[in-house]
């Protein structure tokens, strides 16, 4: 198998460049992106024979690139994979309503992503006509409750970054408080705490 081109979607440049890497020495060809709506564009240009997808992510989360795929003509017969620190919380769910052929779980081995990928590229393979059966199927109904998984986990995450800046913030005041004389570096602990929140905020949005 290999050389099929996987398109990867998920806002952590760490797992896009651990999944680039990994699928890479598999025999894959890998073309990566950050957020749902690139994804979808991406995904018109390139015509991926399979689509990576994560669950939570700004501006458009996974539940809605499914549906918008699931609408598009040129696009709905692609098989996605959904990645998700839920796994079988929301997997099954996008399984089952959204049609895609299968999920992983958040933190994932390198021998985990390449089996998920390649597992899924056979069972769409084998199918006797998969044109003729969209991958991504629209639901019946409006499955309400993946969109509001992805709500709240997009919320958690804003909440726990909000206490996260608090918390730095009040640890460098209190710092500078009770030492006057480093008052002179508050520009360059300012800016450490800036690399610090990306670092954290990056730990966060693998999960």
């Amino acid at each position: 198998m290999a050389s099929e081109l996987i398109l990867v979607i998920d806002d952590s440049p760490t797992i896009i460049k651990v999944v680039e890497l990994v699928l890479t020495k598999a025999g894959f060809k890998v073309q990566t992106t950050q957020d749902g709506e690139t994804g979808i564009a991406l995904a018109k240009q390139i015509k991926p024979n399979l689509i990576l997808l994560d669950f939570v992510m700004p501006k458009m989360n996974g539940y809605q690139v499914c549906k918008e795929l699931s609408q598009d003509e040129e696009l709905k017969s692609i098989p996605v994979v959904l990645m998700s620190a839920k796994g079988e919380q929301v997997g099954e769910r996008f399984v089952k309503v959204m049609g895609i052929v299968d999920y992983i779980t958040k933190p994932f081995s390198p021998e985990a992503i390449t089996a998920v990928v390649t597992h899924a590229l056979e069972k769409f393979q084998d199918n006797d006509d998969p044109t003729a059966v969209p991958v991504a199927k629209p639901p019946v109904q409006q499955p309400e409750e993946l969109q509001d998984d992805a709500d709240r986990e997009q919320q958690a995450w804003k909440e726990a970054m909000s206490k996260l800046r608090g918390s730095i913030s009040r640890a460098v005041a209190s710092t500078l408080i009770s030492a006057p004389e480093l008052s002179g570096v508050v520009s360059d602990t300012q800016f450490l705490v800036e690399n610090i929140k990306n670092t954290l905020t990056n730990s966060f949005l693998e999960g």
